[in-house]
Parts: structure tokens; C-alpha cells; sequence
């Protein structure tokens, strides 16, 4: 009597889960209410019987990428040039130094390659350039005048490889600057010839000045030192080669 008394007093519905309930548990022993579930790897969040913790979950993974991760960190602002050339020409050579040599071929003094750093004076050199010709060339904007003084021209070319070149220009005891601008042959190009590719580093004083170029197997390049206005003095040009980037 009792029994049914408190079966009376339950709605179906509970009367059903309760039926439930016992089945599940004789059937399939899951664990009892409050134990806590892990499936794949993963933790009980602590939820007793929650549905999200029943549902099966595959194996976690950490740190996917789609790319290997960089062997070796690198720091913005890092130069990944080659080491600068050691200095070639200072401040106590300056009188050493009063002319830059003869002009071998057309408007160049010299030929240069790889590895190889000549001593020279603008003084001598030819009066070709001006501060229209690098700004139409795009090398360097009229911001600088180069309208006065000579020019020493040094041809370059290129290694069998593709590689990196670099122009470093030790200006010690006059404000000179640095041009080099891709172009075959002795004869300099005039304002009316198109010029390949130009660079320019132009600092004040008598700061080191470097330029960087690519080079394919068999360009040419020509090196041009220039004095910031009337400026001419001694001067160390240097050049290298590394790997194409």
C-alpha cells in the first residue's frame, strides 16, 4: 500500500526516467552521477553528468602549424648583409692621397671585381654628372648638389653567379658620396640615355657610405664617387659578394 501511495504522488514523466535510469545503468554500467568523465586526452571540466562532458571527443592537438616553426629567431631591424670591409682609408691618410690615377678606358678609371678595393681622389676623374642627371636617373632626389667638383667612375662586372654586391665607400676627409647605377661599357651614360637601375647612399660629413646591388652573371655595373658640392678629397671604395637575396 505504501509503495503505491508514493507512486501515486510521482507524474508519469519521473515515473519513466526512473525506469530509465536503472536500465541505463544495468546496460551499459555507465559511471554514477558526480564521477567525472574524460575521453581523448582531454580533463573532467568538473560538470557532473553534464551532456557536453558524455559527448566523445577526438585527440587533442597543441601548436598546429602550417609551417615549420624558424629554426633560430630573428630580430627586427637585424642586417643579414655581409660584415663591413675593414676600414681602408682614415683621417690621418688624408694627405697620403692627391690624385686618384688615369682614366684607362672611355670615362672609367679602373675596373673592379669582386673582393677588390681601390684607393683613389676625385681630383682628375671626369665631370660628366650633375645634380639633374641622378635626379632623372631617380638615383638621388635634387636634395643634394652635385654640380660641382670631378667624378671618379670605376666599372664592375658582375661574377659568374648570381649574387649580392656591395659598394662600401670610406670617405674620411671630404664629403663625398656614393652612386652605382647598372650600365654596360666604358663610355658614361648621358642625360638623354636611360639608365637600367640606379642606388644611391648619400650622407653628410664624412660618414662610410654603403650601396647594395644584385648582380646576374655578366652585368655591369658602374661605381660613381662624387663630391657633395664643390667637395673633393682621397677615398677607399671596396666591394663584396654574397649570396643572391
Amino acid at each position: 500500500m505504501t509503495s503505491l501511495l508514493f507512486l501515486s504522488l510521482l507524474g508519469c514523466g519521473q515515473i519513466q526516467d526512473m525506469i530509465a535510469g536503472q536500465g541505463a545503468s544495468k546496460d551499459t554500467g555507465s559511471a554514477p552521477a558526480g564521477a567525472g568523465l574524460s575521453s581523448g586526452g582531454g580533463s573532467s571540466s568538473g560538470s557532473a553528468g553534464g551532456a557536453a562532458d558524455a559527448a566523445p571527443r577526438g585527440p587533442v592537438e597543441i601548436g598546429v602549424r602550417t609551417t615549420p616553426a624558424p629554426t633560430k629567431l630573428i630580430n627586427a631591424g637585424s642586417d643579414s648583409s655581409l660584415p663591413p670591409p675593414p676600414i681602408a682609408l682614415d683621417a690621418t691618410q688624408c694627405n697620403d692621397v692627391t690624385d686618384g690615377g688615369e682614366i684607362t678606358s672611355g670615362c672609367v678609371t679602373e675596373t673592379l671585381k669582386c673582393g677588390q678595393t681601390v684607393v683613389g681622389h676625385t681630383r682628375g676623374g671626369v665631370n660628366k654628372f650633375d645634380t639633374k642627371f641622378w635626379e632623372a636617373k631617380r638615383c638621388w632626389p635634387a636634395t643634394v648638389q652635385h654640380d660641382g667638383g670631378d667624378e671618379r667612375v670605376y666599372r664592375f662586372i658582375g661574377p659568374e653567379t648570381d649574387q649580392r654586391v656591395y659598394f662600401t665607400l670610406d670617405t674620411p676627409c671630404a664629403d663625398l658620396d656614393l652612386m652605382v647605377m647598372r650600365w654596360t661599357g666604358d663610355e658614361c651614360p648621358t642625360n638623354a640615355q636611360s639608365v637600367a637601375d640606379c642606388e644611391a647612399k648619400v650622407l653628410s660629413g664624412s660618414k662610410r657610405e654603403k650601396v647594395s646591388v644584385p648582380a646576374r652573371a655578366g652585368w655591369e655595373y658602374m661605381a660613381v664617387v662624387e663630391g657633395s658640392g664643390d667637395e673633393e678629397g682621397p677615398f677607399a671604395l671596396t666591394v663584396q659578394c654574397g649570396p643572391w637575396r
